[in-house]
């Protein structure tokens, strides 16, 4: 199967407000080409970070160190200190969010569309891994063995669905309070307690203590950041050589500031006001800018769009609000090996040219 990568060769970022009189001039993105690249398996089969006895209320990692679970899951003082300036997330963000601390496992509540977009979200995760994985998507648990990482995990609502899907899920968000709330509900499925650990530490310290992951997934969270770049590279250093990292979040758009601020925080108010900053939101074209240098390459886009009469989700081919991404980390080794076959590949059209 064949997948289309944007490469984008010059452009220019919009940077006014979002007034609305600003909202119709059109981004200024120029001279573009797709480029066709091949599905690949992108994750080994043994984790390098895996958390285990949960029975006995202990986890370990790959270098054979043990902590009791609940440290783990509580607190920061076994991981490098990161200064704030070198720190991608805003603290206003994070006060408006442990806030509604207490609201993440009400599905009415100001989570309400988290909720009804989590099963489209982990189709795509499901989908994309086990056609690179060459696994049975209808498995029970095609993740088991898998170690994912959840950035910005909430009260645990992807963290959850994916410890189900039989993966270990490390989820890391720099309050308590939400930690505390995705702590409890696990405790209320043995199966889930068991396959999640949950972090209350930032993705940079994460990255300072060398974890590195099977899949990374930063979802609806980089546009609450404020140097996305930064927590891009943090993201990448977090997932294993030959790994994945999914993103999604909201398209800079007029239609994405008239859906997802005017409509659903003023109109409806199916979220708070002020949840979300149009200047922060990111075009699918700028997400793959911010990640070269990284090791990551783009090898899936899509679409989320929701059906206004249930409210429910699906994939789609717009990604003019919400867009999910798949991203392979390649290593070095395989990115000289694509050279070289790239070399190979001009030559001989050079002689069926002659």
């Amino acid at each position: 199967m064949l997948l289309a990568k944007l490469i984008r060769r010059s452009s220019s970022r919009q940077s006014a407000p979002p007034c609305l009189c600003q909202l119709v001039t059109p981004h200024h993105i120029t001279d573009w080409t797709c480029v066709q690249l091949p599905f690949r398996a992108c994750l080994s089969e043994r984790p390098l970070v895996r958390w285990v006895n949960t029975s006995a209320n202990l986890c370990a990692s790959e270098q054979g160190q043990h902590q009791p679970r609940e440290h783990l899951r509580s607190t920061r003082q076994d991981l490098p200190q990161v200064a704030p300036a070198s720190r991608s997330t805003n603290p206003e963000e994070i006060r408006k969010f442990a806030e509604l601390a207490n609201q993440w496992w009400n599905p009415h509540g100001a989570f309400r569309p988290l909720h009804a977009m989590n099963p489209v979200r982990c189709k795509f995760l499901r989908d994309a891994l086990c056609l690179s994985l060459k696994i049975d998507p209808g498995q029970a648990e095609p993740f088991k063995n898998l170690s994912f990482l959840d950035v910005g995990c909430g009260g645990g609502i992807l963290a959850e669905a994916l410890a189900r899907m039989g993966a270990n899920v490390t989820g890391i968000e720099p309050q308590h309070d939400n930690i505390s709330a995705a702590i409890a509900h696990a405790q209320a499925d043995p199966v889930v307690a068991e396959r999640t650990t949950y972090l209350a530490v930032t993705a940079e310290e994460l990255a300072s203590s060398g974890a590195q992951f099977d899949a990374v997934m930063g979802l609806e969270i980089i546009e609450h950041v404020d140097q996305p770049q930064q927590f891009l590279k943090t993201l990448g250093s977090l997932t294993k050589s030959d790994g994945a990292l999914f993103i999604s979040t909201i398209n800079r758009t007029p239609r994405g500031y008239a859906l997802a601020i005017l409509g659903a925080e003023h109109v409806t108010g199916v979220v708070p006001v002020g949840t979300h900053d149009w200047n922060k939101f990111l075009t699918p074209e700028e997400l793959v800018m911010l990640t070269e240098g990284t090791g990551l390459e783009l090898e899936q886009l899509a679409g989320m769009v929701m059906n206004p009469y249930n409210g429910t989700w699906a994939l789609s081919t717009s990604t003019e609000v919400n867009y999910i991404a798949y991203f392979s980390k390649v290593s070095l080794a395989d990115r000289l090996q694509q050279k070289q076959q790239l070399g190979v590949n001009s030559k001989a059209a050079d002689l069926a040219s002659t």
